[in-house]
């Protein structure tokens, strides 16, 4: 992913934990994102305390190996490194991962091992960039939110099913997409139960698989009836 940019710092607590002080300390100076090795889940979203995740601290891990593992092999040849170094951002894109690579800024001083092969890597990055997102920090923490408020559910009505589309957070969720699948070959319809439900549009995947987008979806629950035709 690009550069991990906010108002202020990414919070590093010395302890490496999200405890709820830690947290609420790190939410009162306005941060609402960390970047961390130890995270276990692909984007945790670090609770305090509150029902939605609006302000809650999202934890970015770092998945790709950076700085901290080369400054340990100082006499890798820099081709080597580079080559690790896109064989990683390889990988992510394959897999449609989250890539994050972290450069402490005390290891990339002039003639530096990264900030001699960061450049190729961002040559790289560039090539790539009709094909992945490219955001900042905030910008993925923003949509792992949004996503993390997000509620699907899916009941059976005779040969119909009734579809239930809530956001529990304050902020309306633009362009969420639910994927539908059918055993056998159907044509998929999507219909609001109630005016004034946000939009929503099919779209043929292939001959088993649909998806359904919707437009802004603002606090609240939305029931759409799905048929398979």
């Amino acid at each position: 992913m690009g550069r991990l940019g906010h108002s202020q710092p990414p919070f590093l607590s010395a302890t490496w934990n999200h405890a709820a002080g830690t947290v609420a300390a790190i939410t009162s100076l306005g941060n609402g994102l960390n970047v961390s090795a130890i995270s276990t889940d692909p984007i945790p979203i670090a609770k305090a305390n509150r029902a939605s995740t609006d302000n809650d601290v999202v934890v970015l891990p770092r998945t790709q190996r950076d700085d901290i593992v080369f400054m340990q092999r100082k006499d890798a040849p820099m081709a080597d490194v580079i080559g690790v170094m896109k064989g990683d951002l390889g990988l992510i894109v394959e897999e449609g991962a989250l890539g994050v690579l972290s450069v402490h800024s005390r290891n990339f001083s002039r003639d530096s091992v990264m900030s001699q092969a960061v450049p190729a890597y961002l040559l790289d990055l560039a090539e790539l960039r009709p094909r992945v997102w490219l955001a900042t920090g905030v910008e993925v923490a923003d949509w792992w939110r949004k996503r993390a408020n997000l509620r699907v559910s899916l009941n059976a009505i005779g040969k119909r099913y009734e579809l239930e589309v809530s956001n529990v957070g304050e902020i309306a969720v633009e362009g969420a997409t639910v994927m539908v699948y059918n055993p056998r070959a159907a044509n998929v319809t999507v219909t609001a139960t109630k005016a004034w439900m946000p939009d929503a549009t099919v779209r043929r995947v292939d001959e088993f698989s649909y998806q359904v987008i919707f437009g802004a979806i603002g606090a609240g629950h939305h029931q759409y009836t799905l048929a398979f035709e």
